[in-house]
């Protein structure tokens, strides 16, 4: 018998549902290939699993040319309900997700009579559509529905119900449904490969950004158990490595920064991914003073950017040139960002207004902004940018963006509240963290003050009231009074006992 005879021999229906629920995606495509057909149900199911495979592949718009060549009678029976659901899933995955919405609730309407996995499946992929809509609320009112007994698929609503979270900003909450449903995984029945690197994927971004640096361990555990050779997983793979970055780096490893960057620019999935790879290599060795390894990884960056043959790849990277334009100011050249931060104001900026990612890339692109104003000498104007962009970062929770931003308004102003929110941020990273040394360089607890300032710091020690302090001085009670202010405001006082006495303690006055 030849051997494709004899591989078709060997494969059942029974088998393709056993590969598809061991989450071998891959191995079902094949499998389904080589079964013989001959029962037109048996058709129907075989034909169902292939588009389910595809889906999970992301590779939606295969899957949508099967389930459309489909022949089903429209009623509401199992077969029909779950071509249509995932119908709808393969068009969120492809953006459409108004139309995707609409077929989603048709059928969600319809399955009141079907199969209980059936009704999860349809309220966990109407839940994912309304999320993809920015409909938060209606996401979380259909995911939550999903039942603890739906195995795989309850595990699938508590990363959505994750990702929900996190788009609203309530990060903790996040946190704890991405570990619920990394648990949920280890009880389930069957398996899907990308619901848990993607559970992994949203606790490291919280990880890292918040930052929180004790669930490391657990997420260096998980990460290092994973097989990432599975096909499909290059791109979890890929942002998971340069997050591992950013949370080892923070931690004072450098040697393990280096290398999670290096296997994100290995796992990339794309020139784009590619380049922010490089840039986070950059960043690893040009913060801490290796000029020629930071204009080393920056020149691959930018002439890997320069190939990128259309505006398409830049409207869905849509952080790319603003990351490769913070990596550049901080160059030898700084001037050459600003045509990056132009294409982004003018092309890109319209496409994320009101979106999820708008605050973030907002509070980005004035922190590039201010570099490139230091770079031209535009001290005031740099720190007004820094201040925004502080001020971004402070409302979204982004602590470690918020510190590195803080740190750099600490070095052009003094103020002591960026340097409190920074240690605060950034209070299990470890002390050789560029942002925790540079405030060590820059001395706990300096606040450096003009001569006027100086002037009138001494008579607030002094005890002297404004009124007074402006006789002394030879200006208005009033001018005094702002001066004051300002003073309580640079050293975080609230009031002007507690300013004198942080004078004298820092051995100012």
């Amino acid at each position: 018998m030849p051997s494709e005879n004899r591989t078709r021999a060997r494969v059942t229906l029974s088998g393709v549902r056993d590969a598809y629920f061991r989450g071998e995606f891959e191995h079902v495509l094949d499998m389904v290939d080589a079964l013989p057909r001959r029962d037109p149900v048996d058709i129907v199911e075989l034909e169902l699993l292939r588009a389910r495979a595809l889906l999970a592949l992301d590779r939606a718009d295969e899957s949508l040319r099967v389930l459309r060549g489909l022949r089903l009678v429209e009623r509401p029976r199992d077969e029909y309900l779950t071509a249509q659901m995932l119908i709808g899933a393969s068009l969120v995955r492809l953006g459409q997700t108004e139309r995707a919405v609409e077929i989603l609730s048709e059928t969600y309407a319809s399955a009141s009579s079907a199969h209980r996995t059936v009704r999860a499946e349809v309220s966990l992929h109407l839940g994912i559509a309304h999320f993809r809509h920015r409909e938060y609320d209606k996401a979380r009112l259909y995911l939550e529905t999903v039942p603890r007994d739906a195995d795989i698929v309850y595990a699938q609503a508590l990363e959505h119900r994750g990702w929900t979270a996190y788009a609203a900003g309530e990060y903790g909450a996040a946190a704890d449904l991405f570990d619920e449903a990394l648990a949920a995984i280890r009880s389930c029945r069957h398996y899907d490969r990308f619901v848990e690197a993607k559970s992994l994927f949203g606790l490291a971004a919280l990880a890292a950004e918040l930052p929180r640096l004790d669930r490391w361990p657990q997420l260096h555990a998980r990460i290092a158990a994973f097989d990432w050779t599975a096909s499909g997983l290059r791109v979890p793979h890929f942002w998971l490595a340069v997050l591992a970055s950013l949370i080892t780096e923070m931690l004072g490893d450098r040697a393990a920064a280096e290398r999670w960057a290096s296997e994100a620019e290995e796992a990339a999935p794309s020139d784009a991914s590619r380049i922010v790879a490089l840039c986070r290599l950059a960043a690893v060795v040009g913060r801490y003073g290796e000029t020629a390894g930071h204009a080393h990884f920056v020149r691959k960056a930018r002439g890997l950017y320069q190939s990128l043959k259309s505006d398409d790849v830049l409207r869905v990277e849509r952080s790319l040139p603003l990351a490769l334009a913070e990596e550049i100011v901080y160059g030898s050249a700084p001037d050459d960002a600003e045509p990056l931060v132009i294409y982004y104001a003018e092309a890109l900026a319209p496409l994320v207004r009101k979106g999820p990612e708008h605050g973030m890339l907002t509070a980005l692109r004035h922190s590039v902004e201010a570099g490139l104003e230091v770079g031209r000498g535009n001290r005031a104007k740099a720190a007004r940018l820094y201040a925004r962009a502080f001020a971004e970062y402070a409302r979204i929770g982004y602590g470690r963006r918020g510190s590195v931003v803080a740190f750099r308004l600490a070095e052009l102003t003094g103020d002591a509240r960026y340097r409190d929110y920074a240690l605060d941020a950034l209070r299990d990273a470890g002390e050789t963290y560029w942002v925790k040394a540079g405030f060590k360089r820059l001395g706990v607890g300096e606040v450096r003050l003009g001569e006027r300032h100086l002037a009138v710091l001494r008579l607030v020690a002094e005890g002297k009231t404004n009124k007074e302090i402006g006789a002394a001085r030879g200006i208005s009670a009033l001018t005094a009074r702002n001066v004051v202010r300002e003073l309580l405001r640079r050293f975080g006082a609230t009031n002007r006992t507690e300013l004198g006495r942080m004078a004298r303690e820092h051995g100012i006055v």
